[in-house]
Parts: structure tokens; sequence; C-alpha cells
């Protein structure tokens, strides 16, 4: 079993790494908001059938603004990652973009009361301050230059993915519920 797992974590590694690396390539060809255009629109032919087979409510009421700015909040941090990745190194972007994970501890924490341990909140802050320590060197935090380098970017994505995660699992319940009443 943990051979499988083993293999199964380093094929996601190689396709997370391969989908910065071709997004990146393609952000430097393309506008990033007609790729995300692009991306979402191949994600959405990939599901339709999913949701056409097992007949997926869509519920009509306040949820509904829920889930576009769920959606708008992750297609800002998509189109910044596109950003950050076509302007920037992928060693300095990948890390900070793919930071999001404490940004959602910390908002869930703050707006649906995770529990957080003061070792586990610092051992999380030292892990992400080591990473931005080895992705960044002294020149990207200059005030004129950081607005518009991959690490500014990097850090919207970082922000925005952050806190859409932290009000996904919402939107999931509300879709799956129906589902699992059957």
């Amino acid at each position: 079993m943990i051979l499988i797992a083993t293999v199964g974590g380093i094929i996601t590694l190689v396709g997370w790494g391969l989908s910065d690396y071709f997004i990146g390539l393609a952000g430097r060809k393309v506008n990033p908001y007609l790729l995300n255009v692009v991306v979402q629109s191949m994600g959405t032919l990939v599901l339709l059938p999913v949701l056409l087979f097992f007949g997926l409510p869509l519920p009509i009421h306040e949820s509904l603004y829920d889930v576009a700015l769920i959606s708008a909040l992750f297609t800002i941090g998509f189109v910044s990652a596109i950003k950050a990745f076509s302007i920037g190194p992928f060693g300095v972007t990948t890390p900070i973009a793919n930071g999001y994970p404490l940004i959602t501890i910390i908002t869930t924490a703050i707006f649906l009361g995770l529990a957080l341990s003061t070792f586990t909140l610092f051992a999380l802050l030292t892990i992400v301050l080591g990473v931005l320590m080895l992705s960044i060197d002294r020149t990207t935090l200059i005030r004129q230059a950081f607005r518009g380098s991959a690490v500014y970017f990097a850090i919207v994505a970082m922000l925005f993915w952050g806190v859409g995660f932290t009000f996904y699992e919402t939107i999931i319940n509300l879709f799956l519920t129906p589902i699992y009443s059957r």
C-alpha cells in the first residue's frame, strides 16, 4: 500500500510540475485571461458528462452568490499564477503561489473557528517563511520593482487561492447534499 501511495504521489508531483511549466510557457505566448478561459473551458468539457450523468442540481438562491464569489477568487488567483509563471522563474513562483494552505488555515481559524495550537501555527509559519527565504533574493522586495514582479503575482495567487479554499467546502457540501440524500 505504501508503494502505491508513493507512486501516486510521484505521479501527482510530476503532473503538477508539468502543469505549472506548461501554463508558464503558454502564459508567455497568450494573454493570461484568454488562457484562463481555455483552461476553464477544458475543465467544463471534462466535468459536463459527470454533471449530465448524475443530474447534479444547481440551487438557484442566495448560494449562487457564494458560488460566484468563490469562483471569482479562484479565477483571480489562477490568472495571477499564470502571470507569475509567465514573467518569473518557476523556482520562485511555484513555492510562493503554492503557499496557499497557510492562508487557508489562517482564514479558516478566523472565519470558521478552527482551533490551532500555538505550536502548529508556529510550525506552519516557519515552513512558509523558509520557502519564501529560499525563493526570493534581496532585490525581489525593492518597492519600485515589486508590483509587477513574479513574486507579487505569486503572492496574489496565494492569497486568493487560500481564501477561496477556506469556503470551498461549504459550496461542495451545498451541491453534494442532494446527491447523498437520494
